[in-house]
């Protein structure tokens, strides 16, 4: 069994060799921090968004992903992957969204997808329309942009489930109509 003074200097000439390697200790740092960050996502508005426009909704209706852009572009298991974490968004939102009327429709369709490369980061790229249910009128236009530059979570249900917790969060955060024991917290 080797002493911990052999492992010590082992790791040490390691760290130090790594700049002449090409492979430099900053780099190392960043990889890890991706790693440790994961998949992140960004909500951009494309419509304008009045502060209380979700306000009135107090039930969700999600339907299922669509694509138009063809399996090559957005492999059929992200839809998948988007449409099962989606499922449990209602339940998530209950204490939000009650279930009474009136009722917001959300459609989503993945626009672009990429896979992480040894060199590229993955990317997900949707498109999120809410639409009250008994009008049809547009609610919210919006685009969900979900990049990992991490390995551990750059595959297909990572970004999916990144980009459903940013709806999540969207919806959770907006001036929607909350209950006392939410406005406790």
């Amino acid at each position: 069994m080797k002493s911990p003074r052999v492992f010590l200097t082992s790791l040490f000439l390691i760290v130090m060799l790594m700049p002449l390697t090409g492979c430099g200790v900053s780099s190392v740092a960043k990889q890890a921090y991706y790693e440790f960050r994961g998949a992140q996502s960004e909500i951009m508005l494309i419509s304008p968004f009045e502060d209380h426009t979700l306000k009135p909704y107090r039930n969700l209706r999600i339907e299922p992903a669509t694509s138009t852009v063809g399996p090559q572009i957005c492999p059929p298991k992200l839809l998948h992957y988007y449409d099962k974490f989606a499922a449990n968004l209602i339940e998530d939102l209950r204490e939000v969204y009650p279930g009474e009327a009136p009722t917001l429709r959300i459609n989503s369709e993945i626009l672009y997808f990429q896979s992480k490369g040894l060199l590229s980061g993955a990317m997900c790229l949707t498109r999120v329309k809410m639409r009250d249910i008994d009008d049809e009128r547009l609610v919210v236009d919006a685009l969900v942009l979900t990049e990992s530059k991490s390995f551990r979570e750059g595959g297909r249900s990572d970004l999916a489930e990144s980009n459903v917790k940013a709806l999540r969060k969207f919806l959770r955060e907006q001036d929607a109509p909350k209950n006392s024991m939410l406005d406790e917290l």
